[in-house]
């Protein structure tokens, strides 16, 4: 035989009838029915064989039937010198495991033309197999449990595959072909049908693997697919190879490993070919929305290779979207976006180039339809409409670096790297206004720049509400935040305005240092880290100056917007020159401490040259809704200078005075505080004058409206000259309630007359309903000027000025006025001479009968 064989060819048993014959054309050899039977397989042999003199070709015809074949022992047979080496070890390589039930063995022609490539003889081993185990290429899964029918024809090999089982795929109707073993080129087409699961994991065992990127090797699914695998082979040279998988899903579920993104409901036609996915509009389920994806091959950056590209079109519910980010409560959005993807996968993970290219991941949105209720500057209702431009860059498998615009104002540059739980927050920086942020080289967030409008309680809102359980992998604020620098055009916290503030935070062991400088105030904050702790926040400020908000909120507004006591940490505070909603109080020292529901103010304390205000109070937020409690004592030694601090104008002038008050009041200390009042004040004053003033002066729980009389009653009392009328003293209570002001025995003593008062002040809405009985001394006459009428309400009032100052008003000359309407130009009335007249001799007479019995 001419040909070289990897035997040995050994028989443990051969029997039957061999015959030789010789003639002119040379040597004549046959069998009939030869049998064959060693460990690999038994076999009956009809054989042919005629080996002419000369140069000239043996002729060979051969017709066998065999059965038990080891598939394992095949290289035996092999014809090594009419085959490539690259494809001779791969047909030692293939059958793994397995038998040939039976077979046939079939070789006519010259044996010099083998292997018949111009079709001038035959060679071909057919035979059916079964549970065999086939590896067909390096790298690529076996397949298992194979059934097919393999048949050796010529100078090529086919396969028809009835079933076997693929990675957990089943395999039906396939065909396996090496058209020409001196090509080399191995063709598979074959059918599969199982889970989705299975087919991702077939694919991720296949060097295709390296060339679709990591995040493909991360995805994991299930639900029915069924798929068409066409792949070209060159055993020669499998860098060469050519792949197409065409996989149609229906119903099917994708997840990212370790995250919670998964799709579900995924349903369309996904191809693998070579290098790069295509996909046309599939649609999946993705974050409680409609997601279309579509994924295709585009030109990469080094103009050399194929990216695989993957579009997104979709549309997320906002509540979905803080799920599976683990957004904390306290970033609240709500409704729902439209947004579009771009996810771009270098295409070799093999190529030095493309290791080099980080997979990159772009979104865009209008955000239109999301309310965001972040503070300012974050904060958007969902009408509006605000662009959101994302990048992600993934540099390797344990790095990613984002750069997000939010608006044209807002841009951050964030780094992240990969821990056992998740993807942690390393570094980053955020800049507010029209320059771009940068990434700092230490790790923490700095955030720089400008905004038109921040308030400061909503943030520290959501840091008091943020700090993560400690068995949580959620890390607090102070973890993140490092340094701040920004210029603040209107600056708010808790209802107080600061406009121009230019403002620095720096991170330190346990707490931010902040520092103010603006026109209404420069000093400095220290935040700590931790509410809870016993480190206090101190407030150490060389001046303040708190103003209202502009605007007036509605109650519900305000009671919505009102922070909460319970979160916050111990308070220190000190100011060298302290007003407060245009109340100069001059240098002021206050500590509060945390209690269960809220904070107490245990010490307050409030100087300048003229006065000192001291008091205490608590400020909580029970289950019933907030409340506080104020207890304060204010002592003037110059009552017009104190007055004038505390923006009431010059309308008293007074050597000494005390007012102290017992007040509650619900919600939370603000600049609308006087509104909400409920207690007592009590007010006593030494030795002073009403002075003649403007309209709007008489403003302290309607005191100074008395002071209006002299100016619009032309009183003609003696000692009325240009410093105000004369008093020796005024001494009076006061029941607050809900804002309004309520007095039934103000008094005023004077040398001239004395002045009584009973009514109402509004603090709230800012007006009067009072009476006035003005009782002048001997040889003083009243005026009779007043021209309206009094009604039953005056001879109410007049009844209470009998039994309350009948003992201090029994002077001969008597008066009788109402004051009412706003504060700044308040009316005032006198009653008819003869309706006063007869109201004070019924007075007069209930007096008597009150004596006598």
């Amino acid at each position: 035989m001419p040909h070289k064989f990897r035997g040995p060819l050994s028989a443990d048993m051969a029997r039957g009838e061999v015959r030789w014959e010789h003639s002119q054309a040379g040597w004549h050899i046959s069998t009939s029915q030869f049998a064959v039977r060693n460990a690999h397989a038994n076999a009956l042999t009809d054989l042919d064989l005629t080996l002419p003199g000369g140069d000239n070709s043996p002729v060979l015809k051969l017709h066998s039937k065999f059965r038990d074949a080891v598939l394992t022992e095949a290289w035996r047979y092999l014809p090594t010198d009419k085959l490539p080496e690259k494809v001779l070890a791969w047909l030692d390589a293939m059958p793994l495991a397995g038998r040939a039930p039976s077979g046939e063995f079939v070789f006519e022609g010259a044996t010099r033309n083998f292997p018949f490539r111009d079709g001038s003889g035959e060679f071909r081993i057919s035979f059916p197999v079964e549970g065999m185990r086939l590896h067909y290429a390096p790298g690529w899964p076996d397949f298992e449990n194979l059934s097919a029918d393999i048949e050796f024809k010529n100078a090529g090999l086919t396969g028809i595959v009835r079933s076997a089982q693929l990675n957990g795929l089943k395999v039906t109707n396939s065909r396996a072909q090496f058209v020409d073993f001196k090509n080399g080129e191995l063709t598979i087409d074959g059918h599969a049908a199982g889970d989705l699961g299975d087919a991702l994991g077939y694919l991720q065992k296949t060097p295709v693997v390296d060339s679709l990127g990591s995040l493909f090797a991360d995805l994991r699914g299930h639900g029915p697919v069924s798929a068409k695998v066409n792949l070209l082979l060159p055993v020669k040279d499998m860098d060469q190879r050519k792949v197409l998988v065409t996989t149609d899903i229906r119903d099917g579920t994708l997840q990212l490993a370790n995250t919670r993104h998964t799709l579900e409901q995924v349903a369309g036609t996904l191809e693998v070919r070579d290098r790069s996915v295509t996909a046309n509009d599939i649609t999946a389920k993705y974050l409680g929305g409609l997601a279309h994806i579509d994924l295709m091959p585009e030109v990469g950056t080094n103009r050399k290779q194929l990216d695989n590209v993957i579009h997104v079109r979709a549309q997320t519910p906002l509540a979905a979207l803080r799920r599976d980010f683990d957004v904390p409560d306290v970033v609240d959005v709500d409704g729902s976006v439209d947004w579009r993807g771009t996810m771009r996968i270098p295409s070799d993970g093999s190529d030095d180039d493309a290791a080099r290219r980080p997979m990159i991941l772009r979104i865009n949105s209008s955000l239109r339809g999301a309310a965001v209720n972040l503070p300012e500057p974050l904060a958007k209702t969902a009408s509006d409409t605000r662009v959101l431009r994302v990048e992600v860059q993934w540099p390797d498998s344990s790095n990613a670096l984002v750069r997000a615009n939010y608006g044209t104002d807002v841009r951050s540059q964030l780094s992240f790297r990969r821990e056992d739980f998740g993807w942690a927050f390393d570094r980053g920086g955020v800049r507010f206004g029209e320059s771009d942020a940068r990434l700092p080289l230490g790790k923490g967030l700095e955030v720089h720049g400008s905004v038109a409008r921040l308030d400061l309680s909503d943030w520290l809102a959501l840091h008091s509400d943020g700090n993560a359980p400690a068995d949580t992998t959620r890390r607090p604020l102070s973890d993140y935040l490092r340094s701040v620098e920004l210029t603040i055009g209107d600056f708010h916290v808790f209802g107080m305005q600061f406009p121009q503030v230019n403002g620095s935070l720096v991170a330190g062991d346990k707490a931010w240092s902040v520092s103010v400088d603006g026109p209404k105030a420069h000093g400095t904050v220290v935040v700590p880290f931790e509410f809870a702790s016993a480190d206090p926040l101190t407030i150490d400020m060389t001046r303040l100056t708190l103003d209202a908000e502009e605007g007036t909120a509605s109650a519900a507004e305000e009671t919505e917007s009102q922070p909460d006591p319970k979160p916050w940490p111990n308070v220190r505070v000190s100011v060298g020159d302290f007003t407060a909603f245009g109340k100069h109080l001059g240098a002021a020292t206050a500590e509060l401490n945390r209690i269960p529901d809220g904070l107490s103010l245990d010490s307050f304390t409030a100087k300048s040259p003229t006065h000192e205000l001291t008091g205490t109070g608590t400020w909580t937020n029970p289950p019933t809704g907030q409340r506080g409690a104020l207890k304060l004592k204010l002592d003037s030694t110059d009552l017009k200078q104190t007055l004038q601090d505390l923006g009431y104008g010059p309308g008293l002038a007074a050597k000494h005075g005390v007012v102290s008050a017992d007040v509650t009041f619900p919600g939370a200390p603000s600049s609308t505080l006087l509104g909400r009042l409920n207690g007592t004040v009590r007010v006593d004053i030494e030795s002073g004058q009403l002075l003649n003033v403007q309209p709007g002066a008489g403003r302290v729980f309607g005191l100074l409206s008395i002071a209006t009389l002299p100016r619009r009653l032309s009183l003609d009392f003696s000692d009325l000259t240009d410093k105000g009328f004369a008093f020796d003293s005024i001494h009076g209570d006061f029941t607050l309630e809900n804002g309004d002001a309520y007095t039934k025995n103000l008094l005023l003593k004077g040398p001239a007359a004395e002045i009584g008062m009973v009514g109402r002040t509004g603090l709230a809405s800012h007006d009067y309903d009072q009476t006035v009985v003005v009782t002048g001394s001997f040889g003083n006459a009243l005026p009779a000027a007043g021209l309206l009428a009094g009604g039953p309400a005056i001879g109410a009032a007049m009844l209470l000025f009998s039994q309350i100052f009948k003992e201090p008003l029994k002077g001969i000359a008597r008066g009788y006025y109402r004051i009412t309407g706003p504060w700044e130009n308040p009316i005032v009335q006198r009653l008819e001479s003869s309706d006063a007249k007869k109201t004070e001799n019924a007075l007069h007479m209930v007096e008597k009968k009150k004596e006598k019995g």
